[in-house]
């Protein structure tokens, strides 16, 4: 009895190094992401431009998921993690030599940003997956809390690394540094040796079709699983329009320099949080930490949305990051659970696309209805940025109104038993 309630507390050392690698890869990559959309912005002064390399960055990452989540399960975990971040890696060396260009063609960048998101998809099914192979289910929760530290460091040291080099306009050092970060998380992924062996439980390479058959069998045979991914693919809108507005809408007051200073202190809630999922062992009501992030997130958004005050924005930026871990693991640890290990990766990678879905809509629409429904609503006397503060402020009621199906989640879960 005394082992089993110390095995909590020993993560197992070979996930260590290789979370820390993809910490370091997740750092690199949220400096490019900010520097790339602050860029765009300062050259065309349009939200459509920036709306657009967000787009790059995520919806080829999402649509090849399915893809990436059927070979995470047929071939070797680590081996595609390790094609992945070398693929992403080339990648960010050809951008370097487009943006030398003293005006480049923004195509090339759009579509340099789309390559590297399409070796994300590669990786990050046999990255999830590769949890499930390390970690006991009892350290689910823990797991998914340092994931999270690694996604949200990307919020908290790249804005604000990114913000003061592209203040000095210097965004080929930033594409340099995320190319070396790369290079270390392939490192950390190469140490782990061939004996531990991050690939499928057993069989044979079998046939696309079937197996995205099985990975979808799985997920709809479970009303808990597709309750979460469907709240979730909702989240992904409002959140999505987030990411696409928020930079824009603090460029209109401030520099890239102020701009990420805020986002890095606002997401010292998000680090606060993951750092306490990462030591406290949450092993049930997940449903519960579910609905209170879902609330939370969506009254920080609105109030991001309807302030005009750089102080102001900066508290509710701080509770909206704050929430997201709460939503991310609860629902992660909800679904992990629930499917077995050698399903995980295709699993994974139908979930990803599926409750991805809506970064899509997101990115492609927030542009455009900025542009040209929102801002011409606001035209004198009301500052800058009302147009996109009004579009946040309504997308985080709804996203606080996503945590009513969450509800009855518990009675869902009695009824399939």
């Amino acid at each position: 009895m005394t082992a089993a309630r110390e095995r909590p507390g020993a993560l197992d050392l070979r996930f260590i190094m290789l979370w820390m690698g993809q910490l370091l890869s997740g750092l690199g990559s949220g400096m490019t992401g900010f520097a790339l959309g602050v860029y765009a912005f300062q050259v065309t002064g349009t939200v459509t431009s920036f709306s657009m390399v967000v787009l790059a960055l995520f919806v080829p990452s999402i649509l090849l998921k399915p893809i990436g989540g059927v070979l995470a399960d047929q071939f070797n975990r680590k081996r595609l993690i390790i094609v992945g971040d070398l693929g992403a890696a080339l990648s960010v060396l050809a951008l370097i030599t487009v943006v030398a260009d003293a005006a480049p063609a923004f195509w090339k960048v759009y579509l340099l940003v789309g390559s590297g998101s399409a070796f994300g998809a590669l990786r990050e099914p046999a990255y999830k997956a590769s949890i499930t192979d390390l970690v006991t289910e009892d350290q689910f929760s823990r797991a998914g809390g340092l994931v999270q530290l690694a996604a949200s460091a990307q919020h908290l040291l790249a804005p604000l690394c990114a913000g003061v080099l592209m203040s000095a306009g210097v965004i080929g050092t930033v594409l340099l540094i995320d190319l070396a970060t790369f290079l270390a998380a392939i490192t950390a992924t190469l140490v782990i040796t061939a004996s531990d062996q991050l690939h499928r439980v057993g069989g044979t390479p079998g046939w696309f079709g079937r197996d995205m058959r099985e990975g979808w069998s799985v997920i709809t045979r479970d009303p808990i699983v597709i309750r979460i991914v469907t709240v979730i693919s909702a989240v992904t809108i409002f959140v999505g329009f987030m990411q696409t507005l928020l930079h824009p809408k603090l460029l209109l007051v401030t520099g890239p320099g102020t701009v990420g200073a805020i986002q890095s202190l606002a997401s010292i809630g998000m680090i606060g949080s993951c750092l306490i999922l990462g030591v406290v062992a949450v092993t049930r009501r997940h449903d519960r930490m579910l609905f209170l992030g879902l609330t939370i997130a969506g009254a920080g958004m609105s109030l991001v949305g309807w302030s005009s005050s750089i102080v102001v924005s900066g508290v509710t930026l701080f509770i909206f990051f704050a929430a997201l871990p709460l939503i991310n693991t609860s629902a992660e640890v909800l679904i992990r659970s629930r499917i077995p290990n050698d399903l995980q990766g295709r699993a994974w990678g139908i979930i990803g696309f599926l409750s991805q879905i809506g970064y899509i809509v997101a990115f492609a629409s927030a542009g455009v209805l900025v542009d040209r429904v929102f801002k011409p609503l606001f035209v004198s006397g009301e500052g800058p940025g009302r147009g996109i503060g009004f579009m946040l402020g309504i997308s985080g009621l709804s996203l606080s109104a996503l945590a009513i199906p969450i509800l009855n989640l518990r009675g869902i879960k009695e009824q399939s038993l």
